[in-house]
């Protein structure tokens, strides 16, 4: 079911997407684009939680990878949560904390064992 509703929110990924191509300033196209994105990447923790609580790994995923990897993302949504506020004050400094945010994500997933660098 989370599957479904994550790959449901995907799908709207390209009308906010196209509204920031056409007016990249505007906070009316960052705080759509950014929310969709916080949306999502707390979808995304959702399906690493549910897979690592039912076991749907084909190999376990260790403890500590497993805490890194939600710290990483949830810290991403974060910074994405700020650059939806930050989007009514300073829209460009909001597309630059977006991209930022996946600094955390890279730097986890760089730091995990070489047999987990993939999964995610």
């Amino acid at each position: 079911m989370i599957n479904l509703v994550w790959l449901g929110i995907v799908a709207l990924v390209p009308f906010p997407t196209s509204v920031l191509g056409a007016h990249p300033t505007a906070t009316a196209a960052i705080a759509p684009f950014l929310s969709l994105f916080v949306v999502l990447t707390l979808g995304y923790i959702a399906l690493i939680a549910r897979a690592q609580a039912v076991g749907a790994w084909t190999e376990p995923l260790p403890t500590p990878v497993y805490r890194r990897t939600i710290a990483a993302f949830s810290l991403g949504a974060a910074t994405l949560v700020i650059g939806v506020a930050l989007s009514f004050l300073a829209p460009w400094l909001a597309l630059v904390l977006a991209v930022l945010q996946s600094a955390p994500v890279v730097l986890v997933l760089h730091r995990s064992p070489a047999g987990y660098r993939n999964w995610f």
